[in-house]
């Protein structure tokens, strides 16, 4: 495996459709796609996690998608902010996830529509994040199903 890809996040499969794909605007910070003064072009990027449009300054992380047809192993695709987080958290171990802040952990319980009833320490915040990713009948690692980035979260 090509080393510059070491550690980046895995997609499951291919982006989901959205109806605003043709958006003049970055979803993230507002910024007019097309040309702008002084001489500036600013073209759309699409998030291959979420499938909204956002400039390059928005949509610059990366993650593996698996190749499609006969071809195997990972390419690098481009992620937006919003999601980079949030597929760091669905990579990431107990261990680590003890070590992020509470508010992230609690954004992706609620980007992924997860239920953490009575959760009162990070400790159960974290176990319920780790309890989505194991099916009880198959015990098959699982990725949450789909968000809507909100967008209003991120920095």
């Amino acid at each position: 495996m090509d080393p510059s890809v070491r550690g980046l996040p895995l997609l499951s499969g291919p982006t989901p459709k959205r109806e605003d794909l043709n958006s003049a605007t970055c979803r993230r910070c507002g910024k007019e796609f097309g040309f702008s003064l002084p001489i500036i072009v600013r073209t759309p990027k699409e998030c291959n996690f979420c499938g909204y449009s956002y400039c390059s300054s928005c949509c610059d992380h990366q993650a593996l998608m698996p190749r499609s047809g006969e071809e195997t192993g990972y390419d690098p695709v481009d992620v937006c902010a919003f999601c980079i987080e949030q597929l760091i958290v669905t990579a990431a171990p107990r261990n680590q996830l003890r070590e992020m802040p509470i508010a992230k952990l609690r954004a992706y319980l609620k980007a992924f529509s997860i239920q953490a009833p009575g959760a009162l320490e990070k400790d159960d915040i974290v176990q319920a994040i780790l309890d989505v990713r194991v099916s009880d009948d198959t015990d098959e690692r699982e990725q949450p199903k789909s968000f809507d980035a909100d967008v209003s979260s991120v920095d």
